[in-house]
């Protein structure tokens, strides 16, 4: 088994980019078959992964995600975090095959217990809008956090409004303001314009119009929307 892992992994090493994705240029329609049957006849985790990659993606072949489901869910099953939480988003968006957030949530669940952080996000996003569970802003809160706590900033900026809104735990405008800033300085725009919109409140106790204006200017810088930027800008 070892020598056969080996002699795949030789053969494969060649078609990837330094982010691990397969090139689809050096990909070569006869070298699908292959590497189907390498994981149909040799069950090689790295093999059935990219033969999910190459029918998700139309790699050389005509884009097929019952395909992907099939090579991804034998991936999951022998060990591949990447391919639990691949086969999660196929199933949420229901692209070519229908939507099914039950399912899409027992991958998302086996990928987060492998610290997939966008897959614990994901389950969040469930729990809070009730897609394939019942809502449960606790079980939200729970999911996001674990996301937040592995570094992924939409984690912490959906944390962020769970606090601010009091969904899941009690209602806190001073943790929310620190996760937003946390989120700006990488970047999400979002986080920014929520940071500065606590800011801009004169009932707070944090109230600061200067802060605000420079959170809702790099929230502009970031992309957020110009209308409202420009209203809370030159407003005051």
């Amino acid at each position: 088994m070892k020598s056969v892992l080996l002699i795949y992994i030789l053969f494969i090493s060649n078609l990837y980019c330094t982010d691990k994705d397969l090139k689809p240029v050096l990909i070569q329609k006869e070298m699908v078959s292959n590497i189907e049957e390498i994981c149909n006849t040799y069950k090689v985790l790295e093999a059935c992964f990219d033969a999910g990659t190459i029918y998700a993606n139309g790699i050389k072949v005509k884009q097929n995600n019952f395909k992907a489901l099939y090579y991804y869910e034998k991936a999951c099953d022998l060990g591949s975090d990447l391919a639990c939480y691949n086969l999660g988003v196929i199933y949420q968006k229901g692209k070519g095959i229908k939507t099914d957030y039950k399912k899409s949530k027992l991958f998302y669940t086996k990928a987060c217990d492998k610290n997939v952080s966008q897959a614990c996000n994901n389950l969040g996003f469930f729990y809070k809008k009730g897609y394939g569970v019942k809502q449960n802003y606790t079980k939200a809160y729970l999911f996001y956090k674990k996301a937040c706590d592995n570094n992924l900033m939409v984690g912490c900026y959906n944390l962020g409004v769970l606090y601010n809104n009091g969904q899941g735990v009690i209602k806190d405008y001073l943790k929310a303001l620190k996760i937003y800033k946390k989120t700006c300085k990488y970047n999400i725009a979002k986080g920014c314009y929520n940071a500065a919109s606590i800011y801009d409140d004169n009932t707070s106790i944090v109230y600061d119009k200067n802060k605000s204006k420079l959170f809702y200017q790099k929230a502009f810088d970031l992309g957020f929307s110009k209308n409202i930027h420009d209203s809370k800008v030159k407003g005051g």
